[in-house]
C-alpha cells in the first residue's frame, strides 16, 4: 500500500502539497489558445504528411537507488506534441503534461518529468508520443497521411 494521498479539493488539485498527487491535470491548455499562440507567433506548423515528431530520451524512471530511462515512444517533445495536436485539432480539445504512463500512480518509483498528453472530444486521452509513434515510420506522403488516419482510429477507440 502507498503512503500516497490523492488531492480531492480544487485548492490541493491548483497545488498539490508534498507527498500528494493530483487526481487529475492540473495544467492545460484547450486548443483553441494553443490556435491563438501559434497565429499571434506566426509559426509554420506541419501537415500530417510534412510532421516529423521528436521523441525525447531524457525521461527517467527513478527511486530507491536506481535510474531507468523510460521508451522515448512515451516521451515526445513539447513542439512535435503541439504540432500533433494542431494536426489533430478537429478532434483534440486540450493538451496537458503527465506522467509518461498513466500506471505510475501508486508506485514507489517516480517519473524524472511529465511529457505531453491529448485530450479529445470523445473523452480520450493519450500520450501524445504513442500517437506520434505513428509517423516515426510512416511520413511523407502517403505514410504521413496513413498515420494520421491510424492516430484517428487510435482516438476513436475512446
Amino acid at each position: 500500500m502507498s503512503d500516497m494521498k490523492t488531492a480531492t479539493t480544487s485548492t490541493e488539485l491548483s497545488k498539490p502539497a508534498v507527498g500528494m498527487l493530483p487526481a487529475k491535470p492540473v495544467r492545460e491548455i484547450a486548443i483553441d489558445k494553443l490556435k491563438q499562440s501559434v497565429d499571434k507567433l506566426e509559426l509554420v506548423m506541419p501537415t500530417a504528411t510534412t510532421y516529423m515528431p521528436v521523441f525525447c530520451d531524457d525521461v527517467f524512471i527513478v527511486g530507491q537507488g536506481t535510474s531507468t530511462p523510460v521508451n522515448e515512444l512515451y516521451c515526445l517533445s513539447l513542439p512535435s506534441a503541439v504540432q500533433l495536436a494542431i494536426i489533430l485539432a478537429n478532434i483534440c480539445v486540450a493538451g496537458f503534461l503527465a506522467q509518461p504512463c498513466d500506471l505510475a500512480y501508486g508506485s514507489p518509483f517516480v517519473y524524472s518529468r511529465d511529457v505531453p498528453w491529448l485530450r479529445f472530444d470523445n473523452g480520450a486521452e493519450r500520450n501524445a508520443g504513442q500517437l506520434a509513434q505513428y509517423w516515426k515510420a510512416n511520413n511523407g506522403d502517403p505514410g504521413g497521411k496513413t498515420a494520421e488516419a491510424w492516430a484517428r482510429e487510435d482516438i476513436a477507440w475512446g
